[in-house]
């Protein structure tokens, strides 16, 4: 009579199912990470920070001449003027957004100032990028630029 193949040693087969599982694991964190590397610099998913922090100086306002505004009154700058602004500056900053869509308006009174301004959001839905731009128009049409300079105290 033949006798049955030998059975392998399951000490061999337990090794060779860890280092199957090993090799597994570190194949998917390889995986992972150019996965992330790749979301972050098509500018789908932002894990880096691309741009300093930008500062708005309520003090900047008054030197600026701005139309005076009161509540009861005709506005300066219509909804509409301003989105307008808030479009051309955006599309200054991302030259490859064709039309922005105005997620909203909000007029609001900057504190401690007297000077009301608009707050334009802005998202880009089209190129595939997903920009999203917040634009400070302020009641003369101009847009309130940030400075780059930390906070004077």
């Amino acid at each position: 009579m033949n006798a049955p193949p030998p059975i392998p040693s399951t000490g061999k087969r337990k090794v060779a199912v860890v280092v199957v599982i090993v090799w597994a694991c570190i194949a998917t964190l390889i995986l992972l990470v150019m996965l992330i590397s790749y979301l972050d610099s098509e500018g789908i998913v932002m894990f880096r920070k691309n741009s300093p922090t930008q500062y708005f100086y309520p003090s900047d306002l008054k030197s600026m001449n701005l139309p005076a505004w009161q509540v009861t009154n005709t506005v300066p700058l219509a909804p509409d003027q301003a989105a307008l602004a808030a479009m051309s500056y955006a599309s200054t900053k991302h030259h490859n957004v064709m039309t922005w869509d105005v997620d909203s308006i909000e007029l609001r009174r900057e504190p401690g100032t007297a000077t009301w301004i608009y707050s334009v959001s802005l998202t880009d839905r089209q190129s595939g990028q997903y920009n999203f731009e917040v634009v400070r128009v302020l009641m003369n049409g101009s847009v309130w630029k940030p400075s780059g300079e930390r906070p004077r105290h």
